[in-house]
């Protein structure tokens, strides 16, 4: 792929326009990336590309706020009050080891019909990575965490028993919120449920890694002479680090032409999630929901990877965790063996494109 061709197909004024508001180190960073994610995902899903460059933050940590917690921190509003309740596996000591993260608020409110939504607040916090070898590759997973959380990210629902919760999607990511408004006027979400971390953390490093191994493939001088010093001089690397092994199930997962469809328009598009499931049960032909099976064990597995980076050194403990990894791992590989040997080759038609 030339990157001369992948910035004359982007609309580079809209891109110089929405990216303006950033210091310039960030600017350049999207300016330069954003044309080759465009072309990655394919055009169709432009807009939603551009649309989170429109209501995105970019902060690094400073003095006033020395950690990504603390910087996260900045960004809640006023009158929100959220509470993980131990379901979250990333917790303020996971995050301040990062380098850096996606983060989102929703702006909510209480009417006389219930809970609404007024907006968002969406935002990249780092720390300074730019003499980092890993960091120009985390910043992309991160803005791609962005990209996936564009559309249809919080909603308002409802049960049978006329409850409101807060849905919060990210990617193939859904979490789900008790919501209570508190004497003060302070709104409390608390965190119910969430599924999906480990197939999207998976596919995101999978992304990820592509798209930093399009951008060191190009020559330097076909690079826009102004972006050059991002990548002169300077050993950048893809870094599937800890999501190695969901980044290459992901590989595979994604190696189904119809299925990574189902699943991109899930991520980009926020809609199609049941039929992704349906479809996915259907393909493997299991009577069984394979779908849940297969992203039940890589939350499994994610949640072992969260724990371990916690007892790095601690060999004893560490041990014990890849023991306990073992048998969702064989869970997975058999449903993902089961996908390819009935999957749609690249190149064949879909179903959909059958009939």
């Amino acid at each position: 792929m030339a990157l001369a061709k992948t910035y004359q197909n982007c609309n580079m004024e809209r891109l110089n326009e929405l990216v303006s508001k950033h210091p310039k180190q960030y600017a350049d960073l999207l300016k330069l990336l954003v044309p080759i994610i465009i072309e990655y995902y394919g055009t169709e899903f432009e807009e939603v590309i551009y649309g989170t460059l429109s209501n995105l933050a970019i902060e690094e940590v400073s003095s006033q706020y020395p950690k990504l917690s603390s910087l996260h921190s900045k960004f809640e509003p006023d009158n929100l009050s959220s509470i993980d309740n131990g379901i979250d596996d990333v917790d303020d000591k996971t995050l301040d080891r990062a380098v850096g993260e996606y983060g989102s608020y929703p702006i909510i409110s209480e009417g006389k019909s219930g809970y609404e939504l007024d907006g968002e607040i969406n935002f990249l916090a780092f720390k300074p990575f730019q003499n980092s070898s890993y960091g120009l590759s985390l910043f992309v997973h991160e803005l791609l965490h962005a990209i996936k959380s564009s559309r249809e990210q919080y909603r308002i629902v409802t049960d049978e028993n006329n409850q409101q919760y807060l849905q919060d999607r990210c990617g193939l990511i859904y979490m789900l919120y008790e919501l209570h408004t508190r004497e003060d006027g302070t709104i409390e979400r608390t965190l119910v449920k969430k599924i999906n971390t480990g197939i999207e953390e998976g596919i995101n490093t999978f992304d990820e890694v592509s798209i930093m191994n399009i951008l060191l493939a190009i020559p330097l001088e076909q690079i826009p002479e102004e972006l050059r010093y991002i990548l002169e001089g300077k050993e950048h690397r893809p870094d599937p680090s800890g999501y190695k092994y969901l980044h290459d199930r992901a590989k595979e997962l994604l190696s189904d032409k119809k299925i990574a469809s189902l699943i991109r328009n899930v991520q980009l598009n926020g809609t199609g999630y049941i039929h992704l499931q349906e479809e996915f049960n259907k393909t493997i032909g299991s009577k069984t929901n394979a779908w849940q099976e297969l992203t039940h064990n890589m939350d499994s597995v994610v949640s072992d990877v969260y724990e371990a980076f916690g007892f790095l050194g601690d060999a004893e403990r560490i041990e014990k965790i890849i023991e306990r990894m073992k048998e969702p791992k064989r869970k997975i590989q058999g449903i993902i063996k089961q996908l390819d040997q009935r999957k749609e080759k690249p190149g064949e038609k879909t179903s959909y494109e059958k009939e």
